[in-house]
């Protein structure tokens, strides 16, 4: 892998000119940097890069942990921790992002180089199961439909009415046999999409019968 974009984020301007020197030697892209929560949040929104190296201290308001958290859920973009916290909390608080690599300073080539590879690559087989996921739903959706359109196309050759309600006794469906025997203006009111029995005495008696048939 190579050339893909990545964003620094780091209070130290120093260690931000050398994590760019280091990615670039790697053949990296690295156009963005910044020390600070707001501007990191702007630059995804902006950019969307490939990944981001995250410092966990970043001075005033929101820290590298909270960053990474919204990057991560928002915008589903791969984030590794650089950092000189390795104390208990702060890797806990870490861990609870799940994020795509720690690297402790003083940063070495060698952890980036591993690092890197493993998130971008753990990343692309994240997105195809995403892509999958979503293909299989479409699937299934486009197949009810289809389903639900054969049934009604053979439940409208039937001489029997067939009626589909629902526990409030709401009318969803009804074929051809059952519409004519059905007196819809009297008996029925559309509400959205959806009949109700409007006469008190005809809902009554579709009850007691409905009653009945649940019972059996």
């Amino acid at each position: 892998m190579s050339g893909e974009k990545i964003l620094i984020v780091d209070d130290s301007p120093t260690a931000s000119h050398m994590i760019k020197m280091y990615l670039e030697s790697l053949d990296y892209s690295a156009p963005w940097m910044t020390n600070c929560a707001e501007a990191a949040l702007k630059l995804v929104e902006d950019h969307s890069p490939d990944l981001v190296l995250m410092d966990i201290n970043l001075g005033e308001g929101m820290d590298g942990i909270d960053t990474a958290e919204v990057i991560l859920n928002r915008h589903r973009i791969p984030v590794i921790y650089i950092t000189a916290y390795s104390d208990e909390v702060t890797l806990d608080r870490a861990k609870d992002t799940i994020p795509f690599g720690f690297i402790n300073k003083p940063l070495r080539i060698e952890d980036l180089k591993v690092n890197l590879e493993i998130a971008l690559a753990r990343n692309i087989v994240i997105q195809q199961e995403r892509d999958r996921s979503v293909e299989k739903k479409l699937y299934h959706d486009h197949v009810s439909q289809l389903e639900f359109f054969l049934l009604s196309e053979a439940m409208d050759q039937l001489v029997s009415g067939v009626v589909v309600i629902d526990d409030n006794l709401n009318i969803y469906y009804t074929n051809k046999a059952a519409g004519k025997i059905i007196e819809a203006r009297k008996q029925f009111n559309n509400k959205n999409g959806k009949f109700e029995i409007s006469s008190r005495k005809s809902r009554q008696e579709f009850q007691d019968k409905l009653s009945k048939f649940k019972a059996w």
